[in-house]
């Protein structure tokens, strides 16, 4: 017995491991390194006021608190328990609160009616101190807290996770406002280019130096531009929104938010240990410690069809009072000591069953974890890919743009003398606008394809 207990202690010794919270440290605040201090600034925001940030720590303090009631199923266990009764003496034999079963039927009407003693009343009290402590030799309530614990680990991992997504996805949002922002004004300077083009078209048209026609073609591109610059105010206000909602913020409390006047740039990124990285993911990581946990249920849930033993004593004072002349309060000390053993032997298949459950949620573990750390592998290998193309493309777009603009201006200055045709000129002026929105959008997909790189591989920004 004695080896039982020495067993059954130093298997709780190894359960009150807390959750581990130093899994989590500065690195995956990518933000504090980010050049631009109003996206900074939105972040923290949004980590502190966002629903989605309190919802998640709920759960791991949900988690939590579920690994430390586990606790009990193999900690001592010390009540104390008190109770009192006071009943007729005559009813100590009985029970009922009759002095002899002749009370239980009706008394003749004819007998003479006896003068009725007086009832004398007898008190009992008792106080126990309890004791008990179930012997967890085979380490099923071990196993169960500390999958548990592992659960509120993984729950924690998840948090941070999510906290790191939500950081990338405001600031994906405050880009997506700002290229808006950007295109509106490019929106904005064609329309004036456009108006001036007009009073040149209608000067000349004047002269006898344009045609009708050329002056119609104008007006027509004044009301196009001014359409699109309309629509892309609206989407402008509607990006604003979605972002003061992704801080917690009213869809109306938008004043300020965009603070930036340009696109943050960044060099190439490459030199990168896929294998490394996969082992510092945080799904990854949360992914194992869910296999660990199903492994300790599946443990327990083998272990419950094994015997469980526990030992159990009390301690107890019992005072009586007879309430008669001159009684007094009479005292007896008490105590026990003892121990159970159980042993099911059918439950209609109830344990076995368990155990297939819990076999079958470790297959669901190790499965997911294979196809979480797949598609982190997958995941990886395109935001490299995309990484090292985007740079090549967003050289191409700026020379692009550089060209167009200058085709533009060309095409202007020889329609004001005359020497090209006004179709040109609306030509080299769509492919213009085009160019800029381009090179607007570009910079902006190599902000959201370093955002996802920074997501991908669990960094710092670079």
């Amino acid at each position: 017995m004695m080896g039982l207990l020495s067993l059954s202690w130093s298997l709780m010794s190894l359960s009150f491991a807390e959750v581990d919270t130093s899994i989590v440290d500065s690195k995956h605040q990518w933000w504090q390194s980010w050049e631009d201090p109003q996206v900074i600034s939105l972040i923290e925001e949004g980590l502190t006021s966002a629903p989605d940030v309190s919802i998640s720590l709920a759960r791991v303090k949900q988690a939590e608190a579920i690994s430390k009631q586990l606790r009990a199923s193999f900690l001592p266990s010390l009540a104390i328990a008190g109770s009192m009764n006071t009943q007729p003496a005559d009813a100590l034999g009985f029970g009922f609160g009759l002095s002899n079963l002749d009370d239980l039927f009706p008394a003749d009407p004819t007998a003479p009616v006896e003068e009725e003693e007086e009832t004398t009343l007898f008190t009992s009290g008792n106080v126990a101190l309890q004791v008990g402590l179930p012997l967890d030799v085979w380490g099923t309530g071990v196993a169960n807290q500390r999958a548990s614990v592992l659960d509120a680990e993984a729950a924690e991992l998840n948090r941070v996770n999510g906290a790191r997504m939500l950081s990338t996805t405001i600031a994906n949002a405050y880009y997506d406002a700002l290229a808006l922002q950007k295109q509106y004004a490019i929106v904005q300077q064609q329309k004036q280019s456009v108006e001036t083009m007009l009073t040149i078209a209608e000067m000349r048209q004047e002269r006898d130096e344009a045609t009708v026609l050329d002056v119609l073609q104008q007006r027509q591109q004044v009301q196009a531009l001014g359409v699109q610059s309309i629509r892309t105010s609206q989407q402008v206000q509607l990006a604003e929104q979605r972002l003061a909602v992704l801080l917690g913020r009213s869809p109306a409390e938008t004043d300020g938010l965009l603070q930036t006047e340009s696109f943050p740039s960044f060099s190439v990124f490459d030199d990168v240990d896929i294998d490394s990285i996969l082992n510092t993911r945080l799904d990854v990581q949360a992914a194992q410690r869910n296999v660990a946990a199903a492994e300790k249920r599946r443990y327990a849930a083998y272990t419950q069809m094994l015997p469980t033993l526990a030992l159990n004593g009390q301690l107890s004072r019992q005072a009586n009072y007879r309430g008669e002349e001159g009684a007094e309060w009479n005292t007896l000390d008490a105590w026990s000591a003892g121990g159970s053993l159980n042993l099911v032997l059918f439950q209609g298949g109830n344990k076995w069953a368990a155990l297939e459950s819990a076999t079958a949620a470790l297959t669901i573990a190790e499965d997911t974890l294979k196809k979480v750390r797949l598609q982190a592998e997958q995941e990886i290998r395109q935001t490299l890919l995309t990484e090292r193309q985007q740079q090549e493309i967003q050289q191409m777009v700026i020379a692009q743009t550089q060209l167009a603009d200058t085709a533009y201006q060309e095409a202007i200055r020889r329609y004001q003398k005359g020497l090209t045709p006004y179709i040109t000129v609306i030509s080299t002026q769509q492919a213009h606008q085009q160019a800029s929105l381009t090179q607007v959008q570009t910079e902006r997909d190599a902000v959201r394809i370093r955002l996802q790189t920074i997501q991908s591989l669990t960094l710092l920004a670079p």
